[in-house]
């Protein structure tokens, strides 16, 4: 084409699959080099129907956020299209790919929708106030989840799309650094050259790591790292099971519907914070450990949580990118979801307590809440200072009382905040 048309520019366009799109040949930042630019997908549709997976809204935003950090300049921009959507779901597309900060936004319709179909005219109305969300996303801070381009995800596919479905606060990245106050170390992450320095200097510094069962698998052959998360050799036993009840602070919750487990794990010196309740054949009921936590002098943390994504067998061949079923996370038990999201906040001081699917992102002025159910919900945040006067909604109803947040079905919004010193 150049050779014909030297002024021709080629765009690549990739879709939101990101875990998967690498599996097929496709990484971003090699593809950023060949190409003039490349077009990032935000296409997250339905995330409760079949038909193309079960993928959570927030998989736009990651993305989004991910795709400019691996491309840089050559991102040109993102696009969703109205497949599998109703005009509630089309929009909620576009305030994700709004909240990402790209440079442009590309709405595919096919024939006459994109003059005549109400999702379309929805989102041109909303145009202006999703412009002003997208000016108030600077400067995301929160959970570090890492994942490098040219890496596979082993047995944690979409693991972070699990923990923005939980309310997790969490910043991209296609590098582990070591100034990161609190971050996710996964399948992708140990595939990275100098992770095992890097995460021992994350903790030596006072910072958090926290590792899922695939990552700690990973460190069989660095002791050093197993001893840094207080576990020695033998330290995971893969037994994918589904559990139905988990103790957390001595209590027992059942679980809404059994949550998947990755496996036993046998900490040596970790102590364990949440544990799944199982039976087994011949040893009867047992506690097997869900979350442990090593205590390091410098004040950091190395945390183990005994749970992952999904397995590349998992992807049937008639839908061989999108998530296969819902994201695990989503089942565990409300007091579980709440302590799991708090200690993966704890370095900075802020806890969030909310039910599932209601996304919570940190920006340097801003808090911004999405309700993706279609009930109300109340979300309760400590930590921060949230300025009086100052909130934004889609929603006329939605309300501010203290530090609490009652919002409406399908609704986000946007609060000015004083966030603490160690979000700096």
């Amino acid at each position: 084409v150049q050779a014909a048309r030297p002024d021709a520019e080629l765009t690549v366009k990739l879709s939101h699959n990101y875990d998967r799109n690498l599996q097929f040949g496709a990484c971003i930042s090699d593809f950023a080099e060949v190409f003039d630019g490349v077009w990032a997908g935000a296409e997250t549709r339905n995330p409760i129907t079949p038909d193309y997976g079960y993928v959570e809204p927030c998989q736009g935003y990651f993305n989004g956020r991910w795709a400019q950090a691996c491309a840089g300049g050559a991102l040109r921009g993102l696009w969703f299209d109205g497949v599998d959507c109703d005009d509630q779901l089309f929009y909620e597309q576009g305030v994700m790919a709004h909240l990402s900060v790209p440079p442009a936004i590309v709405v595919h319709a096919a024939g006459t929708e994109r003059f005549t179909s109400s999702k379309v005219s929805r989102l041109r109305q909303a145009g202006p106030a999703l412009d002003d969300l997208g000016r108030c996303a600077e400067g995301p801070w929160g959970l570090h989840v890492v994942k490098p381009p040219e890496s596979p995800a082993g047995r944690d596919h979409y693991f972070f799309d699990a923990l923005g479905a939980i309310g997790v606060p969490c910043v991209p990245s296609p590098t582990l650094a070591t100034d990161m106050r609190s971050v996710l170390v996964t399948a992708h992450t140990m595939a990275g050259a100098g992770t095992a320095a890097t995460l021992r200097a994350i903790v030596e510094g006072g910072g958090q790591a926290v590792a899922t069962f695939a990552a700690l698998e990973a460190m069989a052959d660095h002791p050093e790292l197993l001893a840094l998360f207080g576990y020695g050799a033998n330290a995971t036993q893969r037994a994918a099971a589904f559990v139905p009840r988990f103790r957390v602070d001595g209590k027992v919750y059942n679980a809404p519907q059994p949550a998947p487990l990755a496996g036993d794990l046998a900490p040596v010196d970790a102590r364990v914070l949440a544990a799944a309740c199982v039976s087994g054949a011949d040893t009867g009921p047992l506690d097997a450990p869900f979350l442990t936590e090593m205590r390091h002098p410098s004040g950091g943390r190395a945390m183990v949580l005994n749970a992952g994504g999904f397995d590349p067998e998992d992807f049937p061949i008639v839908q061989p990118f999108n998530a296969p079923s819902p994201a695990g996370l989503l089942h565990l038990p409300r007091p579980l979801i709440d302590r799991l999201r708090n200690e993966l906040l704890a370095p900075f001081g802020v806890t969030i307590r909310a039910i599932p699917r209601v996304s919570a992102f940190l920006f340097q002025r801003r808090l911004v809440l999405i309700n993706h159910n279609t009930a109300p919900a109340e979300v309760a945040v400590q930590g921060l200072v949230w300025k009086p006067g100052t909130l934004v909604s889609d929603s006329p109803k939605t309300v501010i009382a203290g530090q609490q947040c009652l919002m409406t079905p399908s609704s986000h919004a946007v609060v000015e905040i004083e966030p603490p010193a160690a979000a700096s």
